[in-house]
This record gives structure tokens, C-alpha cells and sequence, in this order.
């Protein structure tokens, strides 16, 4: 789907700016929470 897209390109980007995954994580649920609930535990 286009939001699994726009997440893994956002991670992508932060992975590669020297983000933590756990920063990754972070400003993912943050900024896509308003979509629904996440499936990842």
C-alpha cells in the first residue's frame, strides 16, 4: 500500500541520515498513528 511505501522510505532516509531504528520507530508511530493502529508489535 502506499503508506507501507512512504514508511519504508522514511525509514530508509533516517537509517541513512545516522537515525537509531529505535529514533526510526519513534517518528514513524508518531507521524502515522492517525492512520490506524500499527501491526508491528
Amino acid at each position: 500500500c502506499s503508506i507501507c511505501v512512504d514508511i519504508t522510505q522514511d525509514v530508509m532516509r533516517m537509517l541513512r541520515d545516522g537515525k537509531s531504528p529505535q529514533d526510526a520507530r519513534g517518528y514513524i508511530d508518531a507521524t502515522y498513528s492517525k492512520y490506524g493502529p500499527s501491526n508491528i508489535p
